[in-house]
């Protein structure tokens, strides 16, 4: 049987970014055990904070899904001959963690 555990603020672990740029709030973690150093996750719920341009960190074999909770938006490109994806509040939006990805702060 599957149990479902309410996380609170205090649940939360700080972990820098992969590209040592800033760092995440690492919220959910799954399995139980897992770490995201060893890369044997099958999902994770993280928070962070992008307050400068530049490069996201790489998760090669991973599906990401951003949402913009707030702020004026978030332009991303994926390497260099793609146009940029302008990111709106709340909308999430899925990218290949194995993509070349910076971000531009948008405002």
């Amino acid at each position: 049987m599957n149990t479902i555990r309410v996380l609170k603020g205090s649940d939360a672990v700080r972990r820098p970014w992969k590209n040592g740029r800033g760092e995440t709030l690492q919220l959910a973690i799954w399995p139980s055990g897992a770490e995201l150093e060893r890369g044997d996750f099958a999902f994770r719920i993280s928070r962070a904070s992008v307050v400068e341009d530049g490069p996201f960190s790489r998760f090669p074999g991973c599906d990401r899904t951003l949402v913009l909770l707030d702020g004026d938006g978030l332009d991303l490109e994926h390497g260099h001959a793609a146009p940029a994806i302008r990111l709106q509040p709340l909308v999430p939006y899925p990218f290949s963690g194995d993509a070349d990805t910076n971000a531009r702060l948008v405002g």
